[in-house]
């Protein structure tokens, strides 16, 4: 099972179209979806948490870059304005995925985008240079992945109308979190509320 599981971990980067018809064989439930990206939160979250008493902030920090339970908050708004934001602005552009398959894919790659971060953890403790490195790479092949999925299962049969949806959609979840933050005041940015 472990060998199935790393076989589609690398034909998510080498075999997207594959990748995409397993995980819509799989006919999972909205229900079913939702719970699972929200126990991703909760672990990421956790994993956040850790790595902050391991490799505890050299200096004082605002609270946005502290707490496990506003990282939650904001990675977990963040992932659902992601998840609309890639169907519509998808869709606007005249792509033709379904919501659940944009659902069940961006679950699939925040699911191996928490072990990554797991393995960085682990190699921070380590090398911390090396260990910024490879977050820096992996990071930049997320983004590959997540165009090349935005372009199989919206069908647009263009990398670069992928790329734009992508940008578009970024900006979107962007403006969303900032204004989440204005919401949530200026404290937890270690800002102060007369500027």
């Amino acid at each position: 099972m472990n060998s199935g599981f790393t076989k589609l971990a690398v034909e998510t980067v080498t075999e997207p179209q594959s990748v995409i018809g397993w995980l819509q064989s799989l006919q999972l439930s909205r229900e079913v979806l939702w719970c699972a990206m929200g126990l991703i939160i909760v672990l990421n979250a956790l994993l956040f948490g850790l790595t902050n008493i391991i490799a505890p902030p050299v200096q004082s920090l605002p609270a946005i870059f502290t707490s496990p339970l506003l990282f939650a908050t904001l990675t977990g708004t963040g992932f659902v304005l992601t998840v609309y934001a890639v169907f519509y602005i998808g869709r606007g552009f005249g792509g033709g995925g379904s919501f659940e398959i944009v659902l069940v894919s961006l679950v699939w790659l925040q699911g191996l985008r928490l072990l990554v971060q797991v393995a960085l953890s682990l190699i921070m403790v380590i090398s911390p240079t090396f260990s910024a490195l490879l977050a820096f790479a992996a990071s930049l092949l997320g983004c590959w992945i997540l165009i090349n999925f935005i372009n199989l299962f919206h069908g647009f049969n263009s990398m670069f109308t992928a790329l734009i949806v992508m940008v578009v959609v970024g900006l979107a979840v962007v403006l969303g979190l900032v204004g989440l933050l204005s919401v949530l005041g200026p404290d937890i940015l270690g800002l102060s509320s007369y500027v």
